[in-house]
Order: C-alpha cells, then sequence, then structure tokens
C-alpha cells in the first residue's frame, strides 16, 4: 500500500489540490479532471477452481493494460475514453503462438466512451452501437485464433463447427444491455465511489445484486462499505467492502444450475432419471457461501482512483470435503517508469 501511494504522489504532483476530507468527520469523492487528462493502469485477473482434495481443476488469467482519457468536459459531465491494449486471456485458449497476437491486437480496436457527472459518477455508456458492431466483427477472427488449438477429431464428435460458435457469440453480444454492462464493467470499480460522501465512523450496508455466480440467474447479498480511517488521511481515501452471501441464496441456484447443466449433457432419460436422484442425495449433504473484499485507494485532490482490488471465494462443502472457486482482480496506476 505503501508503494502505491508513493507512486500515486509521483503522478499526481502536476495536478490542482482541493480539500475533500471535510471538517465533519466525512469524505467526498469528487473528480477534478481536465479534457486531456490521461491515465494507464495495470490489470490482472486470475481465477482458480480447487476440488475437495486440493487440485486444482481450472486455473485462468488475463492481463491488459487500460487507458482512460477525459476527451470532453462540461459543467455538468465529463466524457471517458476507454482503450485497451497488451490484451490476454487464457480463457480463449490463445495463451500459445501468434493467436494471442491476433486476439489483443482485435481487442486494441475497442474504444468505449463512457459519459459522467460533475462529480465523475457513471451515467451511461454512450457508444454502444459502435461497440457492437466491433465485436461482430471480432468473432468469427477470434474463434478462428481459438479453433487452431483445438483438437478437430473431438470437435466433430461434439459436433462443434465454427458457424455454431460465432452464431452463440454473436447471440450473446446481440444485447446493447448486455454490452453496455460489459463496458461498464471496466469503468466502474475505478468510479463506484464518486459522487458520495462517507462518514468516516460509519458503516454503511447495501443491497447488491451478483450475476451467474454458477451460470445461472443472479443473486442479491447485503455488502457492508466503510471507509478505512487507520490507512486514510487528507490526500488518499481507503474504502473497503465486504459481502457474503449464505447457503439459502446459494444453494438453490447451485441445483439449478447442475440440473440444467446435466439436462444439456445427458440424452437418455433412464440416465437422466438416475442422475437427478443422485444430485437429489448428494445436496442433503451440500452447502455453500461466498465471501468477497474489495479494497478501492482514491486520490483526494485529483479524484482518480489509484488502485482496486478484489478477492471472492465462492465456497461448496460436501460428504468430500470443501471445493472452492477463488477469483481474484487488481486494477493499479502504472508506474511511469514501467
Amino acid at each position: 500500500m505503501r508503494r502505491l501511494v508513493t507512486i500515486a504522489i509521483l503522478l499526481m504532483s502536476s495536478l490542482a489540490a482541493y480539500a475533500q476530507m471535510m471538517p465533519d468527520s466525512t469524505v467526498q469523492v469528487c473528480a477534478y479532471w481536465k479534457k486531456g487528462d490521461v491515465m494507464e493502469y495495470e490489470c490482472t485477473r486470475t481465477s482458480e477452481t480447487v476440488n475437495s482434495d486440493g487440485t486444482s481443476m481450472k486455473k485462468t488469467s488475463a492481463s491488459e493494460i487500460r487507458v482512460f482519457e477525459v476527451v470532453d468536459e462540461t459543467e455538468h459531465s465529463y466524457t471517458l475514453k476507454t482503450t485497451y491494449r497488451d490484451v490476454f486471456s487464457s480463457d480463449v485458449n490463445l495463451a500459445l503462438g501468434p493467436a494471442a497476437d491476433v486476439y489483443s491486437n482485435l481487442a486494441e480496436k475497442i474504444e468505449v466512451y463512457t459519459l459522467t457527472d460533475e462529480f465523475g459518477s457513471v451515467q451511461d455508456v454512450i457508444n454502444v452501437d459502435e461497440t457492437m458492431k466491433i465485436l461482430e466483427d471480432m468473432i468469427p477472427i477470434t474463434i478462428d485464433a481459438a479453433l487452431t488449438k483445438m483438437d478437430k477429431k473431438a470437435m466433430r464428435e461434439l459436433g462443434i463447427t465454427k458457424e455454431t460458435l460465432v452464431a452463440q457469440m454473436r447471440a450473446i453480444y446481440s444485447s446493447p444491455d448486455v454490452v453496455a454492462s460489459m463496458c461498464l464493467d471496466d469503468v466502474a470499480p475505478l468510479l463506484y465511489y464518486h459522487g458520495g460522501r462517507y462518514d468516516m465512523n460509519e458503516e454503511y450496508v447495501l443491497e447488491e445484486e451478483f450475476d451467474n455466480l454458477f451460470g445461472g440467474a443472479s443473486a442479491v447479498g447485503n455488502t457492508s462499505l466503510w471507509v478505512d480511517t487507520e490507512e486514510s488521511d487528507s490526500t488518499f481515501v481507503v474504502m473497503r467492502t465486504y459481502t457474503k452471501i449464505e447457503n439459502e441464496t446459494l444453494l438453490p441456484m447451485l441445483k439449478n444450475a447442475t440440473i440444467e447443466s446435466v439436462k444439456a449433457t445427458l440424452t437418455d432419460e433412464e440416465q437422466i432419471r438416475l442422475t437427478m436422484e443422485a444430485l437429489e442425495e448428494s445436496f442433503k449433504e451440500t452447502s455453500t457461501e461466498l465471501e468477497q473484499y474489495t479494497t478501492t485507494l482514491i486520490h483526494l485532490p485529483s479524484g482518480w482512483t489509484v488502485a482496486w482490488y478484489f478477492d471472492r471465494d465462492v465456497v461448496v462443502k460436501d460428504a468430500t470435503g470443501e471445493a472452492h472457486t477463488k477469483e481474484s482482480r487488481q486494477v493499479v496506476i502504472r508506474d511511469e517508469d514501467e
């Protein structure tokens, strides 16, 4: 944390200072940007599923440089342009060979324009149609690159074709709401607190919706939010959140997702029936819960977020032990010497 603060001081030294730590023990987060301001962030994400015996079943990673530029400002708003470079994702099986370069080059064609109010609070994505067109053009090229790594015999046996994959992906990204949500996912963590005033002596409890935890419907959970007074001062504020979702909310979602997976995989009615009976028995001894933490470091005189850290652990307990699905993300301002 202290090294981050040192880097941030150097990065922000040319920006005008404003007092945001209020005399009434509150802190307000506002944007003090100007047209032409640019901030670059190093972004990473890892996800791992660990079985009850301690073995890792699936591990993925992703990284990119995310660039935010203030391209317009008015008395009541800012327009941010978000662009990407050095994009990598093991999720699409592009970890080796020239396909990784193909994926990165395609991602660099995306530009997202986000409108905020005068405080820096996100209002809208203003170029959804253009982004959808870019994604539509990218999908077949990206799938071509991914297919070079796949076993052709296994694809034939499973009935997988390029055409079906392209159709599935285009169906996903044909919804403006889905594309807008995807774009906001990259901006929202850095602007989550903007426009708010927070009492340093109070813990806030918010109801939040969490999408697709088991590949299905969303879940609602309560998130506690507070100012970390030990790490904050008049220049930097550290905001923290903690979320826990209990078994009574998550277990029905897990059951439904598992049942849908069985129905999509098996075709024999007797096999489906026997599998469902076995699942019902196993779920009698199954429980699950989610814990999630975030930490956000904000430079108050400028309103730029310096760093955002996210950690989530979904635990499934059954007769064999505990299985964990862990996800970690971080978005950190790049050192100007990098």
